[in-house]
């Protein structure tokens, strides 16, 4: 009675194994039933990862090459080897439980063990694929949509963004196998938050200046081959704007790299954008005395010839100051590229010199006149001995 309830047992204990006709497969034992399974399951799974990766190579792949676009061609390249990876992680997973379906194996601390590895394969293989479709969003895009913008921001923000995916990925699939073996994952994130906040500090700076990288990418006071001005007088082309630092290029074609955070805060002037035209403001001296209505003539004159200041808006000579020792004037006139106003103002500087040389106006320097007065009761001087005065004339 106890063996055939033992029988009974076993018998229900066997999984659903498919019944072969003939009598070399009833000769079988249960444990050699098994292992015929298992090498036939084993033989069927490679041989289905095979037709499967030949069905993706010879018929998908193809297939999307004649569509539209090219994101579903490039997502199932990126996603090839991962897939076959996922089918063969998930049918060796599910092999595995099928055919050690009623064993004390399945139960025991090395088929726990095996089965968590399997487990484990297929949660990677799932992430794989999930990460091979995101970079391969990632590339389409850098490829068919960034190359087309002017702003360099997408350039900068797409693989930041597809490592931090990876990072996500990677942190949620290790959490799930941590909680398939019961890992009480609480401690283990509170102790990455501790790392974290302790990294944070440690790189307070570096956090800083890629977040204000992000903000200079995203509001874009500047772009690439802009001139400006920072408020301590720096003026140069940008040359690179990073996440962490931006790169001017001075006129000395010397290379000054500014942190983000510093540049994000000050004062800037963007001589190039949104119009690269530029206002030329000169002031110039004339003695007094000399008519006024003549020098704005002749100043206006001046700039109107040049042929690189702008007619509209025209030329204009202002009479801005009575000098200390002449009076002022200021010539305003606009030139159409930033870049022309430095050889501008020096062809200007020389014609005005030139031209005031003829016309006998007059470019005074600084002079004072000096009234001496007796006052009673002090005694003046006495005069220089003749010898002294040839001295002091030599």
């Amino acid at each position: 009675m106890a063996a055939s309830e033992d029988a009974d047992r076993i018998q229900n204990a066997l999984p659903a194994f498919p019944e072969i006709p003939g009598g070399w497969y009833q000769g079988l034992s249960l444990d050699q039933q098994r292992l015929f399974w298992a090498l036939a399951g084993l033989a069927v799974l490679a041989l289905g990862v095979w037709l499967l990766g030949l069905v993706w190579r010879r018929v998908l792949l193809p297939l999307s090459r004649r569509t539209s676009t090219r994101l579903d061609g490039i997502v199932l390249e990126h996603a090839r080897r991962p897939a076959l990876a996922l089918a063969a992680a998930g049918g060796m997973n599910a092999l595995f439980h099928w055919v050690t379906e009623g064993l004390g194996f399945a139960r025991s601390v090395p088929g726990q063990i095996a089965g968590g590895l399997l487990y484990s394969a297929v949660v990677l293989a799932v992430a794989l694929v999930a990460y091979a479709v995101v970079a391969a969003v990632a590339d389409w895009y850098l490829v068919e949509i960034a190359a087309r913008t002017a702003t360099p921001m997408d350039n900068k923000l797409v693989p930041l963004f597809r490592r931090v995916a990876k990072i996500v990925v990677l942190f949620i699939a290790v959490t799930v196998i941590l909680g398939h073996f019961d890992v009480k994952i609480a401690a283990l994130l509170g102790a990455a938050g501790v790392a974290s906040l302790a990294v944070a500090l440690a790189a307070q700076e570096t956090v800083a200046n890629m977040i204000a990288g992000f903000t200079i990418l995203v509001d874009r006071p500047f772009r690439i081959g802009d001139r400006i001005q920072l408020a301590d007088g720096l003026t140069g082309d940008v040359h690179e704007i990073g996440l962490r630092s931006t790169k001017i290029m001075t006129f000395d074609h010397a290379l000054v790299i500014l942190p983000n955070k510093e540049i994000s805060g000050a004062r800037i002037v963007n001589l190039s954008y949104p119009d690269p035209r530029l206002a030329i403001r000169r002031d110039f001296t004339v003695a007094y005395g000399t008519d006024p209505d003549k020098v704005k003539r002749v100043l206006t004159a001046i700039a109107g010839a040049h042929p690189k200041v702008l007619k509209e808006p025209a030329p204009a000579v202002f009479f801005t100051d009575f000098g200390d020792s002449a009076l002022v004037f200021k010539l305003v006139c606009h030139v159409a590229d930033y870049r022309d106003a430095f050889p501008t103002v020096d062809e200007l500087n020389m014609a005005v010199n030139r031209r005031f040389a003829e016309e006998g106006i007059e470019i005074p320097f600084p002079q004072r006149d000096i009234h001496v007065r007796s006052i009673q009761g002090v005694v003046p001087p006495a005069p220089m001995a003749p010898a002294a005065q040839e001295g002091g004339r030599k």
